[in-house]
């Protein structure tokens, strides 16, 4: 079943980070294994409620298909943008460290 809400595009960007948001918490500090395999069921149960309207499995296939494909565009493009949000956290994280700690007076 293909049911699309109509999300303007600034609704649409508000919904998913708040999903973002919520789940990220949930993937955090996890193996890479588990993050991967976690987000391909979620991935697989989003694809699942996609069907062909008349049934077809031939028709299915080709829509799902063409989600993945979608769905893969979308990633690569936010890949760009989560590594340079990533470097950001990398070097902010660092400098933090580096930064000599202001000692405290002994009474």
């Amino acid at each position: 079943m293909t049911e699309d809400l109509d999300y303007g595009p600034d609704a649409m960007a508000h919904a998913v980070q708040a999903i973002v948001r919520a789940a990220s918490p949930l993937f955090y500090g996890q193996p890479a294994q588990v993050t991967g395999a976690a987000l391909a069921d979620l991935l697989a149960m989003w694809l699942s409620g996609h069907v062909d309207a008349e049934g077809d499995d031939v028709g299915t296939s080709r829509l799902r298909e063409k989600l993945l494909e979608y769905h893969l565009a979308m990633v690569r493009q936010l890949l760009a943008v989560n590594d340079v949000a990533m470097q950001e956290r990398i070097q902010a994280a660092l400098s933090a460290r580096t930064k000599p700690r202001k000692r405290r007076k002994r009474r």
